[in-house]
């Protein structure tokens, strides 16, 4: 995407009482470049020249005042600017060497296409011109072409009726995908109808869509998202344009938004600063069989550990991604709930009126490891998968424990990290198949069973001297005494600590299962209450 495109945009309100403020930006989200006013230091002593031209049909007044902007590749700064004369003809001096490329951008008022030279739409299409200290380079030439035109009015009250407490809006034409940015500018919500135009478009497929903010004080393009939408053209918010298409004075409305996402964004293990945003939220709308970004940020994180966004939405279903958004701070993009991309994202079925809490994520370092998610249809199931992800064959010990009861599994997980195998979940009377299968695959070197007879039957242990003949029971005569005998027979005297929970809840019983080269903690269970445990759900887990 380049830093500026082809279409230029402007908002008139329908009292005219004011101009609306005018952003033009291709690369930018949100709205974070402006149009070049005046170029970056470092001026040269090379200048570029060349003749604009277009189809007969077009009246000379139109090229006269076409914009030619030159842009240093690979940093994309802007280093020198002037405008066509009543010729045709253009000179940008005072560049300075090095590769540049040319844009060529047409004024207002025309449907006339911006290009790069040699016709390219975006920089990164754009022939490079090298450029020396004092060169004269000539013949850099243009001819702009007719483009499409794409306007009509907006009626604002409905969404200003349903959010009375926004007190801006952003207009953003996007394409197809929402990716790029096409055009956008933004003004204060007063009115309940706004006018847009945008002409000079290519051939292809757009989106309108519409935000409103609270104004964060710092800049509207920035400011959290308080609503998103893609504006409904017909039965979709595609808008197909052919070449030269003229698209105009539809008449489209914006929808009150009645549904609504929310949760935190965190920046884990980040060097934060008060000054540039680090990460952001944004949000995905399924279309069909494709996922398309709505533009602006639900949320930016700047110096903050954690921060919370909420935004009204039209009911669908949506994809959450907590993105980094600025490149000198290298971080990795997160996909609710964990995953590293969209097609492994959970993604939420917004219903009409639902406000779905608790959407939380965050960016973390590159080279962090992605979060993955590791599952089965059942708890035995699941034991297996996370055993296969995590051991390799020749383990030195498994351990097995009654799936439908927490207390063993939970008091032989410190010592399986500690001594390298894994923990896998059985059921009381036989031994399910998918642990069959992995204690196959593992060829464990001793199996250790967690519990007594009363928690997993000697049939169990008969099945498992099939994939080991050093099979151990590690017990005592109550969760308390396996949990003191599974510590026993793990740790030495002299332990840095060791924990204490509830034996009888589970929800406060979490340890983190010590690795090779940390130190060797252990988890017991101490004796919270005399009467006896009340039986569990026959149910998965």
């Amino acid at each position: 995407m380049s830093l500026f495109t082809h279409a230029r945009s402007r908002i008139r309100r329908s009292t005219a009482l004011a101009a609306a403020v005018l952003v033009v930006a291709g690369a930018m989200t949100a709205g974070s470049a402006v149009a070049p006013s005046s170029p970056a230091s470092a001026a040269g002593t090379a200048s570029i020249s060349g003749t604009v031209s277009a189809p007969d049909d077009v009246p000379a007044s139109w090229l006269e005042g076409t914009n030619v902007y030159a842009y240093r590749i690979g940093g994309g700064s802007f280093v020198a600017t002037t405008q066509v004369d009543s010729t045709g003809a253009y000179t940008l001096a005072g560049v300075p060497s090095g590769k540049v490329a040319v844009e060529f951008r047409p004024s207002y008022g025309t449907d006339l296409i911006a290009e790069y030279w040699d016709g390219g739409a975006r920089i990164e299409d754009a022939t490079p011109i090298l450029v020396s200290d004092g060169a004269q380079i000539d013949e850099i030439d243009a001819h702009l072409e007719h483009g499409a035109w794409f306007s009509g009015t907006l009626d604002m009250a409905a969404l200003r009726s349903a959010h009375p407490g926004n007190d801006r809006y952003t207009l953003w034409l996007t394409s197809a995908d929402g990716r790029e940015v096409i055009s956008s500018y933004s003004d204060r919500l007063w009115y309940d109808t706004m006018d847009f135009s945008f002409p000079g478009l290519r051939p292809g497929t757009y989106r309108l869509a519409v935000g409103t903010h609270v104004l964060d004080g710092i800049s509207t393009m920035t400011s959290p998202l308080s609503s998103v939408q893609f504006v409904r053209v017909g039965s979709g918010s595609a808008v197909t344009l052919a070449e030269r298409e003229q698209l105009r004075s539809l008449a489209l409305a914006a929808l009150p938004l009645p549904s609504r996402i929310s949760g935190t964004i965190g920046a884990a293990g980040l060097t934060l600063s008060g000054v540039t945003d680090v990460g952001a939220v944004r949000l995905y709308e399924r279309d069909g069989e494709d996922w398309v970004l709505l533009p602006g940020y639900a949320q930016d994180i700047l110096y903050q550990k954690s921060v919370a966004y909420s935004v009204a939405l039209t009911p669908g279903e949506y994809a959450v991604g907590f993105e980094s958004i600025n490149r000198a701070i290298p971080a990795a993009t997160e996909w609710w709930t964990g995953a590293s991309t969209i097609t492994e994202a959970t993604w939420i079925d917004l219903a009409s009126g639902e406000h779905r809490s608790g959407i939380d994520g965050g960016i973390v370092p590159v080279g962090s490891p992605p979060a993955t998610r590791q599952s089965g249809p059942n708890r035995f199931a699941t034991s297996a998968a996370v055993s296969a992800a995590s051991f390799a064959p020749g383990v030195p010990v498994a351990y097995v424990a009654n799936g439908w009861k927490f207390p063993d599994a939970l008091s032989g997980a410190a010592a399986a990290g500690v001594l390298g195998g894994p923990v896998l979940l059985t059921d009381e009377e036989s031994l399910p198949g998918v642990i069959h299968d992995e204690l196959a695959r593992l060829k464990p070197k001793k199996i250790v069973i967690l519990g007594s007879e009363a928690s997993v039957r000697k049939g169990v242990a008969t099945s498992l001297s099939l994939y080991s003949a050093d099979v151990q029971r590690v017990a005592g005569e109550d969760r308390f005494a396996t949990s003191a005998a599974v510590s026993a027979a793990t740790f030495s005297p002299g332990v840095p600590v060791a924990y204490l929970a509830n034996g009888w809840k589970f929800p406060t019983r979490s340890p983190e299962p010590p690795r090779p080269g940390r130190s060797a903690d252990r988890s017991c269970s101490p004796t919270a209450r005399a009467s006896p445990a009340p039986s569990p759900p026959n149910s998965p887990g």
